[in-house]
């Protein structure tokens, strides 16, 4: 949408349309990505959570829905179609570490249609706007020679999202694991505390039955020095020896998402009292002379302390 404005003014202006070697225009207008500003196209990635045993009802539901509208005729390049390979087959060839046992969560994960939504072991982007959870595969699809591919923006249009990652659910739809991971919207604590209280207060999900990645919350390096990454964090391909950044599912940071909810939570409360400010000034306190006195006088900066030391000295 930028760039199609940047190139509309430029024709205004009399410009032609920048052509460079390095970058030829057929490369740039042959690789796009999907914008959708439409309601009705954005309603197709709509996600929800039910009960397991209410899928029947919802796709009934939708069924009826859909033959009263004379069924989706808009035209859209992309549809979510939910085509994954098995969970429990794929696994088997994945690097990522184990899915946590299903607990006592009768919860599951249906789109539009009512359909039990299996992510596979890759996930589906989803993103969380005006507290609805939209999701789809992450891929790339052609018509002619143009190909579309489909980010964490394309949901909206770039507009600003409450949170967004990647979700992961089993073959039941149940969720497993969320990765705060969006190199458009660079999803932070704030994001994911609005996605941890979304699944819990409004989805009515048990967060101890899925998994969080807590790799950019704990600022976990994705230095992984091995044979494939020997630079620290760079993966070497073979085919040519060159060498590209490891991905951050190569250095997952898997925490209980009950861990995950509450240690935002207390950090937060830690910031908004100023705790983790006053135990920056008792460490400015040199060591020889960080004694209860000079500790109190350093944090309670002017308060109870000193006034309390000045009572003491009248008397």
């Amino acid at each position: 949408m930028f760039f199609e404005w940047l190139d509309s003014k430029g024709e205004a202006a009399g410009w032609e349309k920048p052509d460079l070697p390095e970058c030829p225009r057929s490369v740039l207008d042959s690789d796009l990505v999907r914008y959708i500003t439409k309601a009705e196209d954005q309603q197709q990635y709509l996600l929800k959570f039910v009960p397991m045993e209410e899928e029947r009802t919802s796709a009934s539901a939708s069924a009826s829905t859909s033959t009263d509208n004379g069924g989706n005729s808009n035209g859209s390049i992309h549809s979510p179609t939910l085509t994954s390979t098995s969970m429990s087959t794929s696994m088997s060839t994945s690097t990522s570490p184990p899915l946590p046992s299903p607990r006592s969560n009768c919860i599951k994960l249906v789109d539009c249609n009512g359909k039990t939504v299996r992510t596979g072991p890759t996930g589906w982007i989803f993103i969380l706007r005006d507290h609805e959870l939209y999701a789809t595969e992450k891929i790339a699809q052609s018509n002619g020679n143009v190909k579309f591919r489909f980010h964490h923006s394309s949901f909206f249009g770039g507009k600003a999202v409450a949170a967004a990652g990647i979700l992961i659910t089993d073959d039941n739809g149940q969720l497993r694991r969320v990765y705060p991971h969006s190199g458009h919207y660079r999803p932070g604590e704030a994001h994911m505390q609005r996605m941890l209280y979304h699944l819990y207060q409004v989805c009515g999900l048990d967060l101890s039955t899925f998994e969080v990645d807590m790799q950019q919350i704990m600022h976990v390096s994705r230095d992984i020095r091995d044979a494939r990454t020997p630079k620290g964090g760079r993966l070497v391909v073979e085919s040519n020896k060159s060498t590209k950044k490891a991905k951050k599912t190569d250095s997952l940071y898997l925490k209980n998402a009950t861990f995950v909810a509450l240690f935002l939570a207390h950090k937060a409360k830690v910031i908004r009292i100023g705790l983790l400010s006053k135990i920056h000034k008792v460490r400015s306190v040199l060591a020889s002379q960080r004694t209860p006195r000079n500790v109190l006088n350093a944090i309670d900066d002017g308060g109870y302390w000193p006034q309390r030391q000045r009572i003491v000295k009248h008397k």
